[in-house]
């Protein structure tokens, strides 16, 4: 009995700091793009490498941990792009992680007047486990003390999952939408059932020169997801001045119902820097609305790797019409 009930506690953990619902959130999402949009798949200039690192509300006894890493290529003469991505989500005293690794494809359709539209397609294999050994319970420690006697052991259990999406785009413009675990997978632990509901993502942006012999842009982007009762709307701007970034951005739904009142998440300040052909970023989330002064604030660091394409493959872009994706976080 006890056994079943610490497997509970977990998985409501495990629920309730991904944000609210089942996948984790992330401020700088435009540095995610796979996790975004499989349809982003393979629209860089040549090739990208991303990691996203994040720490979430680490106010709570229990904070959240979150990796990410990504690859993804464009096969040109395909008119498709490829990728990879490996996600690990953990909560250290829980003793619980899950491991993702996921595979994407996405094929590009030249549209009219420098427009193109690219569909994406997302599969991969979630692992999920938790070792109950790990913990320690008052029963233990307290003085005198002889504890429960029971062998908890540990719990694992692996499932697959389906995305796809879409995005359109110009070299200024991009918006799409995204739909994940088409399949709902079973996410529970042991005997807890709990099928993941389908996540919707619209979203959209932009990369505008202000002054662009000085390399002063402005990056505007919005992003709506729905996941069961759960809804959410982040929206801010970054603003690019040669190689440094800052930017203003707000999670949650200024609006809505009993339960969309607990997403007026965070407003958050963000920070950037273009090295050549790396940019950094790390953005801070101070927690406002529902759950301001019990969580914490977040921290996140993302780092993007996007070289510029070499000399023969500008060539094959050049006799292709190759339209290229505003890259929203990095110098091109």
């Amino acid at each position: 009995m006890i056994r079943k009930i610490f497997i509970s506690i977990v998985w409501v953990w495990g629920l309730a700091l991904s944000a609210y619902g089942q996948d984790p959130n992330f401020t700088q999402f435009y540095a995610s793009s796979l996790y975004l949009n499989p349809a982003f798949t393979g629209s860089t200039e040549q090739f990208r490498i991303a990691s996203v690192y994040r720490n979430q509300w680490v106010g709570l006894p229990q904070s959240y941990a979150h990796n990410q890493a990504s690859f993804d290529y464009n096969l040109l003469n395909w008119n498709s792009g490829i990728g990879v991505m490996v996600t690990n989500d953990r909560i250290a005293e829980l003793a619980y992680q899950a491991t993702s690794l996921n595979v994407s494809y996405s094929y590009a359709v030249p549209l009219r007047e420098e427009w193109v539209m690219r569909l994406g397609l997302q599969g991969g294999y979630t692992y999920k486990s938790t070792n109950f050994n790990r913990l320690v319970f008052g029963d233990a420690i307290a003085r005198g003390g002889g504890g429960s006697g029971e062998a908890f052991g540990s719990e694992s259990k692996g499932s697959l999952d389906f995305s796809t999406g879409f995005l359109i785009y110009n070299s200024r413009f991009w918006a799409g939408m995204g739909l994940f675990h088409l399949n709902r997978p079973n996410q529970g632990l042991g005997e807890v059932s709990d099928h993941l509901p389908i996540r919707y993502t619209i979203h959209m942006g932009g990369k505008l020169p202000i002054r662009q012999k000085q390399e002063v842009w402005v990056s505007p982007a919005i992003l709506f997801q729905q996941q069961a009762q759960f809804s959410q709307l982040d929206f801010g701007v970054n603003l690019s001045y040669q190689a440094i970034i800052a930017g203003v951005w707000y999670r949650g739904l200024p609006v809505g119902n009993e339960t969309s009142k607990f997403n007026k998440s965070a407003i958050s300040g963000l920070l950037g820097l273009h090295v050549q052909n790396f940019t950094v970023g790390y953005s801070y989330d101070h927690a406002v609305g529902g759950i301001h002064g019990l969580t914490g604030a977040s921290h996140e660091i993302t780092l993007v790797f996007e070289p510029p394409a070499t000399l023969s493959f500008l060539k094959k872009a050049k006799d292709k019409r190759f339209v290229q994706c505003p890259a929203f976080y990095s110098q091109r």
